[in-house]
C-alpha cells in the first residue's frame, strides 16, 4: 500500500493544490467535506479571506486584481 492510500483511509478526502483527492466518490462526505473547510476560513477582510479559500481549491476570484485603468475605447 502506498502513502496515499494509506492517507486516504485515514482522513478522507485530502487537499491537494486545486484538487480533491478522495478513495471513492461520495458526494455528501465530499460536500460535509469542502463546506466545513470554507466555514472555518477566517480573516479580517475580503483579501484575507480570498487568500484562505485559495487554499481550499481554485476558484473564479484566484488570483484577482481590481482593474486600475480605462477601458479602452473601441
Amino acid at each position: 500500500m502506498c502513502w496515499l492510500e494509506r492517507e486516504l483511509e485515514a482522513a478522507q478526502p485530502l487537499i491537494g493544490r486545486h484538487h480533491l483527492i478522495v478513495g471513492r466518490f461520495d458526494w455528501p462526505e465530499i460536500s460535509r467535506f469542502l463546506r466545513g473547510q470554507v466555514e472555518a476560513v477566517t480573516g479580517r477582510d475580503w483579501t484575507e479571506l480570498a487568500g484562505s479559500i485559495g487554499r481550499v481549491g481554485m476558484w473564479e476570484f484566484e488570483d484577482y486584481r481590481e482593474f486600475q485603468g480605462a477601458i479602452p475605447s473601441e
